[in-house]
């Protein structure tokens, strides 16, 4: 409001005090260039006159065509050399007036010196996000708009004596076109890359994969390359997003070949939309088929020979590191069976891999197969029960295990706490104890083993589950 105020006063000063007359100048124009929502505002005075302009008016209106918009906003360039821009808009009908002043020194020149400027931009806005059309024009004398007096700029000269009016050429109106508002549209969602992408041979002349199920996948893209980090081509297209395996790529024998993958589905558009490529993976020997048995004091395992193997190597559990360590490594292809002495009680998970030497030297190791499991015969064969039918007393109870010389029994007062020997059963014959002057409405945990006698010590097979039971 001060600025305003400023504006009028000023205005008041160097151009209503001063007689206006017509000027006979001819060439004065003014351009009206939308872009947009927004409407360029340029000037051009008649020749001579521009060099003595100190103080300046123009009037705009908009005429709102249909739809409905905000009260438009005025923003003046940066490059009008003026003390005082000021831009009062009011309202005027259904559209707006747009009422420009600008005020300078007796000395300042408003045009620098050339014969026509862009004063400002005038930008317009809808009032509901909803489309609009709008004609914004130069208005007549006091901002009276088209279709009632021709368009005109007042300005005063250098002299500050006498303030003229100039016609401007009639210019065509400016057309304004708003969009309704688009809602931010939801980025397509990025597919995931594969994950657990595994290549084996499945002869020696074609491969087999094997991948996990990517979400919202169409199929896959397999692509091949001679060098890890060298160029891939495509080699198979897996039109099914819920497979998680391939097989009959041909792989020729003795060549080394990567592999890598990527999931792709169908976009909102029609085009293809691709997850990112898998790390890249070369070409194994598969998983062998492994079986395990316990005959006559000898554990035999055998597997399943493999294309492209050089050997194999076993591997057994270890309790204590609570992990796999190796067992015994066999090599050449054909030789597919491994034996070793038997050691009673003892319960061994087992599992086995192919390799293939490269150079001669190196080895790459192919899948893993799955873990397999045997029994010796000195292994709890049943579940142990425990029961209290009696005060103080807890009967524990189990099924024979084969080959066993007799069994131990152990009790905690806690599931994992330490369990100390209550009796030891000698013979195969009694397969329960009754463990008496406990405590009533305490709970006891029991575990029990078998034992064998031989080369004068015994031989123990692995505990049984913890069993509880609360006492009466």
């Amino acid at each position: 409001m001060k600025t305003r105020m400023k504006v009028i006063l000023t205005s008041l000063l160097l151009i209503l005090a001063c007689p206006f007359a017509a000027s006979a100048a001819t060439g004065a124009a003014g351009e009206l260039a939308a872009k947009g929502t927004d409407v360029n505002v340029s000037l051009k005075m008649p020749q001579g006159e521009t060099e003595i302009i100190t103080s300046m008016r123009l009037w705009l209106y908009v005429k709102v065509d249909s739809g409905a918009i905000k009260e438009p906003a005025f923003t003046f360039n940066k490059s009008i050399s003026s003390d005082v821009k000021d831009a009062e808009i009011r309202k005027d009908g259904n559209g707006y007036i747009v009422d420009l002043i600008f005020s300078g020194k007796k000395s300042q020149d408003i045009f620098s010196g050339k014969d026509g400027a862009s004063l400002g931009t005038l930008s317009l806005a809808s009032a509901n996000d909803k489309a609009f059309s709008a004609t914004v024009g130069i208005a007549g004398e006091d901002g009276l708009a088209e279709n009632k007096e021709k368009p005109v700029v007042k300005y005063v000269n250098v002299s500050g004596i006498e303030a003229l009016t100039i016609p401007l050429a009639d210019n065509a109106a400016a057309k304004v076109q708003g969009k309704d508002k688009e809602e931010p549209k939801t980025p397509e969602k990025k597919l995931a890359a594969v994950k657990s992408f595994s290549v084996q041979y499945q002869n020696t002349k074609k491969v087999a994969m094997t991948w996990k199920k990517v979400s919202g996948a169409e199929g896959y893209q397999i692509w091949r390359s001679t060098k890890k980090n060298g160029k891939y081509k495509l080699v198979k297209t897996v039109k099914k997003g819920s497979a998680v395996k391939a097989g009959g790529v041909k792989h020729k024998d003795g060549d080394i070949y990567y592999y890598k993958i990527r999931a792709y589905r169908t976009g909102t558009g029609g085009n293809k939309l691709y997850g990112d490529y898998s790390s890249p993976v070369r070409a194994v020997v598969a998983a062998p088929r492994v079986g395990c048995k316990v005959e006559n004091g000898r554990l035999t395992i055998k597997w399943s020979e493999l294309s492209r193997a050089d050997g194999y190597v076993i591997y057994r559990y270890n309790a204590k590191s609570k992990s796999y360590k190796k067992l015994a490594s066999v090599s050449g292809k054909k030789n597919t069976i491994y034996t070793s002495k038997f050691t009673a009680g003892s319960t061994p998970d087992i599992k086995v891999r192919g390799y293939e030497k490269v150079k001669g030297k190196s080895r790459i190791y192919g899948k893993y197969s799955v873990i397999v499991k045997y029994k010796s015969d000195l292994e709890m064969s049943g579940k142990v029960t425990a029961k209290s039918k009696r005060k103080e007393q807890a009967t524990i109870s189990w099924k024979k295990a084969g080959g066993a010389d007799g069994y131990q029994v152990y009790r905690s007062t806690k599931k994992d706490g330490t369990y100390k020997r209550v009796e030891t059963l000698r013979g195969n014959a009694e397969v329960k104890l009754v463990d008496e002057d406990l405590k009533s409405k305490k709970t006891y945990y029991y575990k029990v083993r078998a034992y064998r006698k031989g080369a004068g010590k015994k031989v123990y097979g692995r505990f049984s589950s913890a069993v509880s039971v609360k006492v009466k």
